[in-house]
């Protein structure tokens, strides 16, 4: 599979360790020296641009023009029209948020011409709809975890007590990775266990 993120998520691990080929897509440069520097060549990476104007072109020279196979697309906006381009025939654009705040329209004619799924992912309701499935993926990343294979980007670390600054790095996108909150510092300190 060749599958292409188009956003800055650690989801990247999963599918590798599952044997696909990943195509981390971000819009701008900071983002994908972070990814090189945590994944290496492991990886291949896009600068798909402020608004994803590179970002069909970029993928069909990384596929020899076969496009992707699934797309995991959670920007929305002008980043959504240009997954619709970048996407290969029989594929799956998965559908998992709208980061950019703008909910995109989908011309029909588009995933009729070129034959591929769009699919809205709730993660949330598919694992109460399937506790088996909860179950097992926990199962499996914990497995990962304990073997080293999960390792996520930590951006900072805050206590609760500067939780509001937190969430205004979240607000202005300027988190590359995961920023954490410490709800109980004095029992558990994440830092010493990273």
């Amino acid at each position: 599979n060749r599958i292409i993120f188009v956003n800055f998520d650690f989801n990247y691990y999963n599918f590798k360790l599952l044997g696909s080929r990943v195509i981390a897509a971000v819009s701008d440069q900071s983002k994908l020296e972070v990814l090189r520097k945590i994944f290496g060549d492991k990886i291949d990476y896009v600068n798909y641009g402020k608004n994803g104007e590179m970002l069909r072109d970029s993928v069909a020279e990384l596929t020899n023009g076969n496009m992707a196979n699934v797309i995991y697309e959670s920007v929305g906006g002008e980043v959504f029209k240009q997954c619709l381009r970048s996407i290969g025939g029989q594929g799956r654009l998965l559908v998992i948020g709208f980061a950019s705040g703008t909910i995109p329209s989908i011309p029909a004619n588009i995933p009729l011409i070129k034959g591929f799924s769009i699919v809205g992912v709730r993660s949330g309701y598919e694992l109460n709809a399937n506790p088996d499935l909860a179950k097992s993926m926990r199962e499996q990343l914990e497995i990962w975890t304990e073997e080293g294979k999960l390792i996520p980007h930590i951006y900072a670390v805050y206590n609760i007590e500067n939780a509001k600054q937190a969430f205004g790095v979240l607000l202005n996108r300027s988190v590359i990775g995961k920023a954490v909150i410490e709800f109980n510092t004095s029992t558990t300190n994440l830092q010493a266990r990273l």
